[in-house]
Order: C-alpha cells, then sequence, then structure tokens
C-alpha cells in the first residue's frame, strides 16, 4: 500500500507534455516600460500586491505583451500569474496613469 502523503505527491506533479513546452523569451523591456509609465517598480509589477496603481501597471504590462503576440499561458508563466488573469488585464479598457 502506498503511503497518502506519496500518492499525494503523485497525484499533484505536472503531466511531462506540459514540462517540455518550449517558451518564447518574454522581453522585459514592456515590463520596464509599464513601471516607469506607472511610477511603480518592476518588483511591484511581478510581486502579489493588489494596490491600484500597481495593478494598472501590471495590466498594461501584460496588455503590451499580448499586443507583441505572446499567448495568455505565456504571459502568466512570466508575471506567475493565473492565465485568466491575464485574459482580464487584456480585456480591460486601458487607462491613463491619473485615473
Amino acid at each position: 500500500m502506498i503511503p497518502l502523503v506519496s500518492r499525494m505527491a503523485t497525484a499533484w506533479t505536472v503531466p511531462s507534455h506540459r514540462r517540455a513546452r518550449s517558451r518564447k523569451a518574454i522581453r522585459i523591456e514592456a515590463v520596464l516600460d509599464a513601471a516607469a509609465k506607472h511610477g511603480v517598480t518592476t518588483a511591484d509589477i511581478y510581486g502579489r500586491s493588489r494596490t491600484r496603481a500597481i495593478a494598472r501597471a501590471r495590466h498594461a504590462a501584460m496588455q503590451q505583451l499580448r499586443s507583441e503576440g505572446f499567448s495568455y499561458p505565456e504571459i502568466a508563466d512570466a508575471l506567475g500569474v493565473h492565465h485568466s488573469s491575464v485574459m482580464y488585464a487584456c480585456r480591460a479598457k486601458p487607462r491613463t496613469v491619473g485615473a
């Protein structure tokens, strides 16, 4: 009999067909541009904070990367979020910095 901990560990491993997927390199310039435009740091964009200014900067970076042809999962992997968060950010109307 397999111990419960061992069964749980094998149940949550990532399938091999997902690990071997090749990814395009995400342009860091898009993240740097969004951070500079919105007055936040790149660490803020990659972080977990949900304050308005940081969330808008993060959404702007996601929209920029999407317009450059990256897929939702590629952007999500690069920024450490779920792909549905990227979809929401890309559908949202772009907002100005002061609004």
